[in-house]
């Protein structure tokens, strides 16, 4: 009897420490996991359509987005409701990149034929049409400004060189780029409309494009040192294939650039997803710890108080942050098409299905 009383007690006592360390392993698995996607806070924006254009205004409120469909949606309020402004009778376009200046003043640029650039000045209630190529080939990738007047605006190429335009009034009106001051490009080279952030600008005058879509063990990226006129080119560590290559560029106050990319197709091996450049690109070298698949947008955070910054990058597969460009960590398996971000130390993203994401880092 005695025997079987402590038995008894021993199962018990057995049963509930089982209980309890099943308990610790799940309460732990489920923090750990909710730890991972709570970076995100994941938002409705009413609209359904695969968003690649994404811009955070300097209020830290107002954002625009664009995508598939003509799609072109605002917020005042960031990103916890939205406003549908897109334009009417261009329902077959995609419009893969914006700029936007405000609340009332945008301006958007479509991929694909005819490649069409549209203003609004009233918060996207009426849109006008201020630049149409009509060649074939004319495919534009990233519109960028350099400050609130100068732009510049790039398409796939046309009789083997860039279409690059720029614009010195906000982009009302356009002029087309000598084509003897742009460089001879390799059959199949082109530029990927993933997140309006193949192309890349400074305030100095300084623009950086990314490309591939021709076989080669490492892709290219072209400089320009006097706002797109003139180019050179360098090349960058990252494969490139019809698939493959630079989707993204960002540059710091610290002057390091960051390039991402990889292979875009969902069943693809990426070899390299991520170098950067301490020279304003005319070198590069692969990140020592690179993402783990392909991504296609890259930002950087940087913090004035500690005089640090903080990379952040995205693709479908999943969200990505570096301390320095070169050493990379998943903060979620979460992932959007594009970044933005504010110094007031907000990020933003969207992606397919019209997800938005933000972050509060800060």
């Amino acid at each position: 009897m005695k025997y079987q009383i402590h038995f008894r007690g021993f199962v018990c006592n057995l049963v509930v420490l089982c209980v309890f360390f099943s308990n610790l392993f799940c309460i732990n698995a489920v923090n750990a996991f909710q730890n991972n996607e709570e970076f995100w806070q994941v938002l409705p924006t009413g609209v359904t359509a695969s968003l690649r254009g994404l811009e955070l205004c300097d209020d830290g409120e107002t954002i625009w987005a664009c995508g598939a469909n003509s799609t072109v949606i605002r917020s005042h309020d960031l990103g916890q409701s939205w406003t549908d402004v897109s334009p009417s009778g261009f329902d077959k376009l995609e419009f893969r990149s914006i700029h936007a200046w405000n609340g009332n003043q945008a301006i958007i640029a479509s991929a694909g034929t005819p490649a069409v650039v549209l203003r609004t000045d009233d918060g996207g209630q009426t849109w006008k049409e201020v630049l149409r190529r009509t060649e074939e080939k004319a495919f534009f990738d990233a519109l960028k400004f350099f400050d609130s007047k100068r732009g510049i605006l790039f398409s796939d190429p046309v009789n083997d060189k860039w279409l690059i335009l720029t614009t010195e009034d906000g982009g009302q009106t356009w002029n087309e780029n000598r084509a003897n001051s742009l460089p001879k490009l390799q059959a199949g080279e082109a530029a990927f409309a993933a997140s309006n952030s193949a192309l890349c600008v400074d305030a100095s005058g300084q623009a950086w494009i990314g490309t591939g879509g021709v076989k080669n063990d490492q892709a290219r990226v072209y400089l320009s040192t006097n706002f797109g006129q003139t180019w050179q080119d360098s090349f960058i560590p990252i494969p490139s294939s019809e698939a493959a290559g630079i989707f993204s560029i960002v540059n710091s106050m610290s002057g390091r650039l960051v390039a991402v990319g990889g292979d875009y197709r969902g069943d693809a091996k990426s070899l390299h997803t991520a170098a950067y450049s301490d020279d304003q690109g005319r070198t590069w070298k692969l990140a020592k710890v690179e993402p783990n698949a392909f991504r296609s947008s890259v930002v950087v955070l940087p913090d004035p108080s500690t005089k640090s910054e903080t990379w952040f990058a995205t693709g479908p597969g999943g969200t990505d942050s570096s301390k320095d460009g070169a050493v990379w960590k998943s903060v979620s398996k979460v992932g959007f098409h594009v970044l933005d971000t504010h110094s007031n130390g907000t990020l933003i993203a969207v992606g397919s299905e019209g997800r938005f994401g933000i972050a509060r880092l800060k």
